[in-house]
């Protein structure tokens, strides 16, 4: 975010239209004396590297831009803040975004909102970081019996963590890693944490998948699961497709936790949050980083693509609402492979099974 709160690609797209106006604004208020003191004093910064505020060696100058450009910003966030108070930007009834509004325009609200927040309690907010290794089993299990310890609330839960372009290697539970760290450690973590979120209710959590669940299926020739797909051995694996399968199970794991949970103040929706995005997942193959390095200009960037995920744990009107695929912070349909309700039934057998089995025999 740029200085308060406003998205840099507002100011942007503004900044020609309204640089002109300010700037003979400033010139003409500056040189008929109407600047006030405050306002002059505005174009110095203090150093503080020696003496009292009164010593004009304890300042520096800065660009006199920064005047309009300051007043400029507070008119534009107050615009915002007009529209959102008379409900133009999105209205409760709306699963998604109004009809010829911009992503970027009504994303503005979750962003002002959610800086304030933090800075109205700027003296009691805290981060901390927890160490959790989705490929270990055990790891999960501790990093949730670390967080229960805290006695916190738990209202919104981002599942975000993958892998893409391994190569093929087993865990120490003995499943392909792809799967394992993109689902299973997932689907574990929340089923772990399941009794928090129910009572820190409402809650929401959120799946991270892609729309490369479009390109694969995960049954065998008789409809059914099959786990030869999920987890391959490896001379079928395809880092690729095994990306893929586990981007599918992704939503069908959101869907039948969706359905499980709601009833209980807690909900699940899925999302896509771009293509190519350029982070550190391409890191596996020299291959795919040049791809996405090619695809850089094109793609989102990493705040960009946080947009929807961001909408999908925050947004007003998606309170109570779950079970949805988003793309773009719009609602849309997933694959009919992922809105199978019988898949996703099974998918949560499957992955219960696979999980009672590898800690009962870590337990023994």
């Amino acid at each position: 975010m740029g200085p308060n709160k406003i998205n840099p690609r507002v100011l942007k797209e503004l900044a020609d239209v309204t640089a002109g106006p300010f700037s003979i604004i400033y010139r003409r208020s500056w040189e008929s004396g109407g600047v006030s003191t405050d306002w002059k004093l505005a174009s110095v910064i203090p150093i503080y590297k020696k003496g009292m505020r009164e010593d004009p060696g304890n300042y520096r100058p800065i660009s006199l831009t920064s005047v309009p450009g300051k007043n400029m910003e507070e008119i534009i966030l107050g615009a915002i803040e007009r529209r959102l108070k008379n409900n133009a930007i999105i209205s409760h009834s709306q699963h998604a975004f109004t009809k010829a509004k911009s992503c970027l325009t009504n994303l503005i609200s979750f962003y002002d909102k959610v800086t304030r927040l933090v800075g109205d309690g700027k003296h009691k907010a805290k981060v901390e970081a927890m160490t959790l290794d989705l490929a270990s089993l055990q790891s999960v299990q501790h990093f949730a019996e670390a967080f229960k310890s805290k006695n916190v609330p738990l209202h919104i839960l981002i599942c975000n963590a993958a892998v893409f372009g391994a190569p093929w290697c087993l865990t120490e539970d003995d499943l392909e890693s792809t799967f394992q760290v993109n689902h299973l450690g997932h689907f574990y973590l929340v089923q772990l944490l399941e009794d928090v979120l129910r009572r820190s209710s409402p809650a929401r959590v959120v799946i991270v998948s892609s729309e490369s669940h479009r390109f694969t299926e995960i049954k065998d020739s008789s409809g059914k699961l099959d786990f030869s797909l999920l987890s391959p051995s490896k001379k079928d694996y395809w880092a690729m497709l095994a990306y893929n399968r586990s981007k599918l199970c992704n939503i069908l794991f959101s869907n039948e936790l969706n359905r499980r949970l709601s009833p209980h103040g807690v909900t699940s929706n899925s999302v896509h949050p771009g293509n190519m995005i350029y982070s550190s997942i391409h890191r596996n193959w020299w291959v795919y980083t040049l791809l996405f390095t090619l695809a850089r200009p094109f793609t989102k960037s990493m705040q960009q693509g946080a947009a929807t995920t961001v909408y999908c744990a925050t947004a007003a009107e998606l309170e109570g609402l779950g079970g949805m695929y988003f793309n773009n912070c719009c609602r849309c349909l997933p694959s009919q492979e992922a809105q199978g309700d019988a898949t996703a039934a099974a998918l949560w057998e499957l992955s219960e099974r696979l999980i009672q089995e590898r800690i009962g025999r870590q337990s023994k």
